[in-house]
C-alpha cells in the first residue's frame, strides 16, 4: 500500500493569497495604492450605496473592513520597499496612519449603528 507523502513545511507559502500578496506589498507602491486602493474604495462606495437590504450592507462593511487592513498594511510595506522619490514614501506613510485612524472609526460607527438595530 503507498504511502501518502506528508505536506512539506511551509508549502502553502510558495503562492500566497491575494490579501497576503497586498499586505506585504509585493504590487508596488504605485499600483497597490491606485489600483487596490483608491480604484477599490471608488468601486466599493459606488457598490454600497447600491445594496437596499442592511443585512448585507453590513456583511459588506465586514469585508471592507478585512480587505482595508491589508491594503493600509500593504501600502505602509510597499512604502518601505520604494526606491523611487522619499516624498512618495512619507506621503503614502501619512495615508496608512490617517487611514487607520479612519479604519477605528468606522468599525465604531458600525458597531453603533449594529448595537441601534438589535436594540
Amino acid at each position: 500500500m503507498p504511502e501518502l507523502s506528508p505536506v512539506v513545511q511551509g508549502s502553502e507559502n510558495n503562492n500566497p493569497s491575494f490579501l497576503i500578496k497586498l499586505a506585504h506589498g509585493d504590487f508596488g507602491l504605485a499600483k497597490t495604492f491606485w489600483i487596490f486602493g483608491i480604484l477599490t474604495n471608488f468601486v466599493f462606495g459606488i457598490i454600497s450605496q447600491l445594496i437596499p437590504i442592511m443585512a448585507i450592507l453590513f456583511f459588506l462593511f465586514f469585508l471592507i473592513i478585512i480587505y482595508q487592513c491589508a491594503l493600509l498594511s500593504g501600502i505602509w510595506n510597499a512604502a518601505r520597499k520604494y526606491n523611487g522619490n522619499k516624498f512618495w514614501v512619507i506621503l503614502a506613510k501619512f495615508y496608512v496612519a490617517v487611514g487607520w485612524i479612519l479604519q477605528v472609526v468606522a468599525i465604531l460607527i458600525l458597531l453603533v449603528q449594529l448595537q441601534n438595530i438589535l436594540l
